[in-house]
């Protein structure tokens, strides 16, 4: 439907996305109708930038859609593909009236944030001079709500040097602050490698949070991301060995702290001292397929499930550091915990799925002492190359809750508030991610992923408050080519999908319940290309020779949904909270 679309003329174009816009706002009687106006909405930011505008009318007027679903509209808006400098300057208005509701708000931030990182360097300016605006009037305070968060993740979006000193006053005044702390790292994501940020960041380790250094090694490992798909950006932290490493490296020696954190760092640097260190503690990178056998990976189970333990391997760090595995047990004696690990695809080309669940409660503790978490994690590795796509985290303990997804290292949802607001907040972002070119026989194939993650969550409050958690990722990975070169021709092409999704139910109160189920769609991935020689003979192409290695052909033809576990509940009724405070529901 897209691509019909756009045949169209500019100006029919331009009145189609009007008419069609104006036409689904009046069928938004009903709730259901939201689906389509979203798919709508998706169809319209893919045009230039001046059809995009009638959603911008459409966020500011009045109507009967529900904040939840106004909200995915403003994110919807980051997908914009040119955004001119008038239409950032009117996002940038909507967020300085301060007319709408706050989540609202953070997400236009958001927005505005990435899509002027695309803009010229005159718009970076217009939009960090907003930003830096917005954090001033609130740093005096250092005031703890979403939005204040939400400003500094755009900054965080936006990459603009220009508002490092602003984002480190921040720090300074609120430097009590964990959350503020762990955004204003996130802030200065992409600003590594100045030597400003880099002061910053040896004095925060040399404090030694745990929580913010464990923000800061990820700030770290998403610059380091960057610059993989930059490669002719010769920088730290991918290059070289500077005092930071220098302490972290002391870290690893006094501390367990986001240890195994700090290793898988070292281990994607582009350095041999930092290469070395990650060898010593975890040994050579293993292989987990045999390049002989080219063992294809089809079970439709985790490849490692724990729902005993809620453990410190290393293997799931990236779920939660040795710190928080600890603490959750020492406190939460009555609890139920899983995690997962699963591994999709072959040799070359594959995907790996972590996912952890934890519900815990305190007994006896007045009031109630509980902790409700989950973390969905998708990494890809495709000939070489080694990228996190993405995370989705959802936390909610002792009345505050909090829900952030991250694509590619950029902040595409955060949520937080505090008690029981009824919300539905629904998520789904596409992107594509160009990775590079590779030189195949005499083609050239272009590879590239398309990301496409949802999340779901719902709940009903007051009453029976219950969560409803609904994270699904389904990566693409496309290219082709062709070429001829004197009496030889050749074409190559790729494709495939991997694609996990997760269900999970929490019902803290009155007895803690929750159930879980995982799954797949089909998947599959497939490489294969051919080359012909020219025949004087016949005077036309040859036999075509055509090559599928096995190590990129894989597939699974059905889908798959299981019972992760069943309906538990770690506080149910009749129970003797004191008898059993020293009994673990595992």
């Amino acid at each position: 439907m897209i691509n019909y679309c756009c045949k169209f003329t500019e100006g029919s174009e331009r009145s189609m996305g009007r008419e069609a816009i104006e036409s689904t706002l009046e069928m938004i009687n009903a709730r259901y109708n939201y689906l389509i106006c979203w798919a709508v909405s998706c169809l319209v930011v893919r045009a230039p930038d001046r059809k995009a505008w009638v959603l911008l009318s459409f966020i500011s007027a009045e109507s009967k859609i529900s904040t939840v679903n106004i909200q995915m509209i403003a994110d919807i808006i980051s997908d914009v593909s040119r955004p001119s400098t008038n239409f950032l300057r009117e996002l940038g208005g909507m967020v300085q009236n301060n007319t709408r509701e706050i989540n609202i708000l953070g997400t236009i931030c958001l927005s505005l944030g990435y899509l002027a990182s695309k803009g010229t360097p005159d718009d970076q300016s217009m939009v960090c001079e907003i930003l830096t605006g917005l954090l001033r009037e609130r740093q005096d305070h250092c005031e703890l709500n979403s939005f204040f968060i939400d400003i500094l993740e755009a900054i965080g979006n936006l990459k603009s040097d220009r508002s490092i000193s602003d984002v480190l006053e921040v720090s300074k005044k609120c430097k009590n602050k964990n959350d503020v702390q762990i955004a204003c790292v996130h802030a200065l994501r992409h600003a590594t490698h100045l030597p400003l940020v880099q002061e910053w960041i040896q004095n925060a380790i040399i404090d030694g949070d745990c929580e913010i250094l464990r923000e800061i090694i990820g700030s770290l490992m998403d610059s380091i991301q960057d610059q993989e798909l930059t490669p002719d950006a010769v920088l730290w932290p991918r290059f070289g060995f500077n005092n930071i490493d220098d302490l972290l490296k002391t870290h690893l020696r006094n501390s367990r702290c986001s240890s195994e954190d700090i290793i898988l760092y070292f281990r994607r640097k582009r350095n041999a001292e930092a290469n070395e260190i990650a060898q010593n503690y975890f040994g050579p990178e293993s292989e987990p397929w045999d390049p002989q056998s080219h063992i294809r990976q089809k079970r439709a189970v985790w490849d490692n499930l724990n729902c005993q333990d809620w453990t410190e391997d290393s293997r799931f760090v990236n779920i939660q550091d040795r710190e928080e595995f600890a603490a959750d047990r020492a406190t939460y004696n009555k609890r139920k915990s899983c995690l997962g690990f699963k591994k999709l695809g072959t040799k070359g080309a594959n995907a790996e799925i972590y996912a952890g669940v934890f519900a815990g409660v305190k007994e006896p503790s007045s009031p109630l002492k509980y902790k409700l978490f989950t973390k969905f994690v998708t990494q890809l590795n495709f000939l070489g190359q080694q990228l996190e796509i993405g995370s989705f985290r959802f936390y909610h303990q002792n009345g505050k809750m909090n829900a952030q997804v991250k694509i590619m290292g950029r902040t595409r949802q955060e949520f937080t508030h505090d008690g029981c607001t009824p919300t539905d907040l629904m998520y789904r972002p596409l992107k594509h991610v160009p990775l590079f070119n590779v030189n195949i026989g005499i083609t050239q194939l272009s590879l590239g992923i398309q990301i496409s993650s949802q999340l779901g969550i719902n709940t009903a409050c007051p009453g029976q408050e219950e969560y409803q958690l609904q994270p699904l990722t389904n990566v693409r990975v496309a290219g082709e080519a062709m070429g001829t070169v004197l009496f030889m021709r050749g074409a190559a092409n790729l494709g495939g999908n991997f694609n996990y999704k997760l269900q999970f139910t929490f019902t803290p109160s009155p007895n803690m319940c929750l159930k879980g189920s995982h799954g797949h769609d089909p998947m599959s991935i497939n490489f294969e290309t051919y080359y012909q020689l020219w025949n004087k003979l016949i005077d036309d192409w040859g036999r075509a020779r055509t090559w599928r290695p096995g190590f990129l052909s894989w597939n699974i033809t059905r889908g798959n949904i299981k019972p992760w576990f069943n309906d538990t509940c770690i506080r149910p009724r009749n129970t003797d909270s004191i008898l059993n405070s020293g009994r673990e529901l595992e």
